[in-house]
Order: structure tokens, then sequence, then C-alpha cells
């Protein structure tokens, strides 16, 4: 499953006449790209900064969220978040709006295990973050509802994308467990903010803690257990025991969690004929959901 292609070149010199035009006082800072994902590109503005810009239209209403509602939920939170520093508007033929976001240290978690002291800083975030979101919260018709939401894509995952990537008895697991997963009891409490990509790319670390979470451009408000799914995706046994702890969460929304856990799993991992990196995170995702037991 390949990344789509961009709809707009982003070019050196198109960045360098949005600067001029919009933010002269960055406009002679280095520009260095530092990644171009399915949705957006980052690059880097000097030492402190970075660009980031949709590179498909669908995108596009993902930034104007992140610059509607990161600098509301920037002040609560205890781990730094990409707030805009500046809000860019269409120019030069650059169709969309685009940000200027703060520039933080660290590497991403990626497939590498998290620490007992990630998980209860992970924890503590999220009880920041997931308060009651306002009417007016973003909408997103594929992060933070219900489970039965998901099935058509895990369904399509395990008989299409993850033939031949997986085995016959692993993708039968998966099958199995997400058949019992689909049927846990449903939210029906006042949703809440989530982050609602909350995967290991998306969360930094720098000198052996959590340095900032980033890419909100999923932000909506629904069922917190969309953003629990990092307890699989990221931590081992031990490490996810403190992370529930310091979550407090009761074995409904715990499942509805390792539910999360294993779709976004998925996704991962069907992209393991075009990117290694991303089917290792699947792959280890998929392997703490089968080891672990249902609530």
């Amino acid at each position: 499953m390949q990344k789509p292609a961009a709809e707009v070149e982003i070019t050196h010199d198109l960045l360098r006449r949005l600067l001029r035009d919009q933010a002269p006082a960055f406009a002679e800072e280095p520009i260095e790209l530092v990644a171009a994902g399915w949705d957006n590109e980052i690059h880097r503005l000097g030492a402190h900064h970075a660009i980031r810009l949709p590179r498909r239209s669908v995108a596009a209403p993902l930034v104007d969220n992140e610059q509607r509602w990161l600098p509301e939920l920037e002040p609560r939170l205890p781990l730094p978040i990409p707030a805009p520093r500046v809000v860019g508007r269409p120019g030069h033929g650059f169709p969309w709006g685009w940000s200027i976001v703060p520039w933080y240290a660290g590497e991403s978690i990626g497939a590498s295990p998290g620490t007992v002291a990630m998980a209860e800083q992970l924890g503590q975030f999220l009880l920041a973050l997931h308060q009651p979101g306002p009417v007016d919260a973003p909408a997103n018709p594929f992060r933070g509802g219900p489970l039965h939401g998901r099935n058509e894509r895990v369904q399509r995952d395990l008989t299409v994308h993850l033939r031949g990537l997986l085995p016959d008895e692993t993708l039968t697991a998966i099958r199995d467990r997400w058949a019992a997963l689909i049927e846990t009891a449903p939210f029906t409490s006042p949703p809440v903010w989530i982050h609602g990509d909350l995967h290991p790319n998306n969360v930094l670390v720098a000198n052996g803690h959590l340095s900032a979470v980033i890419d909100f451009g999923d932000i909506t408000a629904g069922d917190p257990a969309t953003d629990y799914l990092m307890g699989w995706m990221t931590f081992d046994a031990p490490e996810r025991a403190v992370f529930r702890r310091t979550l407090q969460a009761d074995d409904a929304t715990w499942n509805r969690g390792q539910a999360w856990a294993l779709a976004l799993s998925l996704v991962f991992a069907a992209q393991g004929d075009d990117d290694p990196g991303m089917f290792s995170i699947g792959q280890a995702g998929i392997r703490r959901v089968l080891d672990d037991v249902v609530a």
C-alpha cells in the first residue's frame, strides 16, 4: 500500500516566497525537508522552527483544525505540542493554509519500546488532554467513534493488504481477537478531546523522556480509548500496566484501546511493501495485542 502522490509540488523557491510575503522575520532562515508523510510535509526552518504544509487537499482542513485549536490546548498540557507561531495563507500558487510551528528536539519512539517513565508521562498527558470537548470540536469520521466503524477497514487490511506480509496463522489470530474486541461495551459518556492519531511516530523522545507530542491533524472529540492504542503500539506489558494505572482505565475503555491498537497496527503493517519502519511498528503492535489478554 503506497503513499499517495502530492497534489502540489512544494519547492524551496515556493517556501522562500511564502516566507518573504507572510513571515519576513523567518524569510532568510535555512530550510530543510525533514519529512513527507501521507498528508503533510515538514521543513525545518532555522534552528527552532518548522514549516508544516499539506501536500494533499484532504489534509488542508486538518491544518486548519490545528491552527484553530492547538493554541487553546497548549497551556493546559504537560508536554509541548506544535501550536502554530505563524498562521500562513494560500499564496504564490500554493492553495492551502500552512503553519510555522516550534521545532522540538528528539526522535520519535518508533519501534523501540517505551520505558516506565515514558508510560507515566504519556498517561499524565492524556489525562490533561481528555477533557470535555466543545460542541464545535472538529468532526472526524475515522477516529474517536464506535469500533464497528473501523470494521470495514480492518477486514480490508486482513484480506487484501496484509496477504503475503503476515503468516496466515497470524491473520487468523488477528481476526479472532478483533471479533472479540469489537463487541466491547461502547463509549456512552460525553465526548472528550482526543489526539486521534497518537501513534509512535507522533511522540518524541529526548534524553530518555518524552519531549513533545506532534501531528494533531486528526484532533477531534470522542472516545478517549482511541488514544490508548499507544499502550500496545509502544509499551511492553510492565510499562503498559503503568500506563493503565496512570490513566485509571476501566475494563471496557481499556479493551476498546486494545481494539484501536490492533486496527492502527494493521494500517502500519499494511505499508510493509513501501516502508519497512512502518511495518516494524505495526508488527510490534500486533504482537503485543495478541500476547495480551482481554480485560
